[in-house]
């Protein structure tokens, strides 16, 4: 799910919506009896430049795509998601951990070094 729209990418269902909408979250959370391989989540909320600000708003995207992977990933699916580095980062980086058996943190090259920016890896859903 993204806001802005993209290409096509076969056997990938893409949906654009807004997850701080909560009817469009809704629509997303209700996939009843719908099981995927992997969820993605690449969101990132329009900064503001406050550090304490962005990394809550970039957490609770996080905790949205995490939810959404505990309802409907497969056994031995897997997990990534982009997330801004703040409080309560070690308490939802221990909460992936413990949903799979392998679990990495990932920082692109393409980063600025001061960026709190980093990538959340979990394969082998339990």
């Amino acid at each position: 799910a993204d806001l802005v729209e993209i290409e096509p990418i076969e056997g990938a269902e893409i949906l654009t919506l807004d997850m701080t909408d909560p009817d469009e979250a809704g629509r997303l959370r209700g996939m009843t009896g719908r099981s995927v391989d992997v969820v993605l989540s690449d969101m990132a909320p329009a900064t503001t430049g406050n550090k304490y600000v962005d990394a809550t708003r970039s957490m609770n995207l996080c905790q949205q795509a995490f939810e959404i992977a505990n309802k409907h990933l497969l056994d031995n699916g897997s997990f990534v998601c982009k997330i801004l580095q703040g409080d309560d980062f070690k308490t939802f980086t221990d909460s992936v951990k413990k949903m799979f058996s392998t679990f990495k943190i990932f920082k692109p090259q393409s980063s600025r070094k001061a960026s709190m920016e980093i990538y959340l890896i979990g394969m082998g859903k339990r």
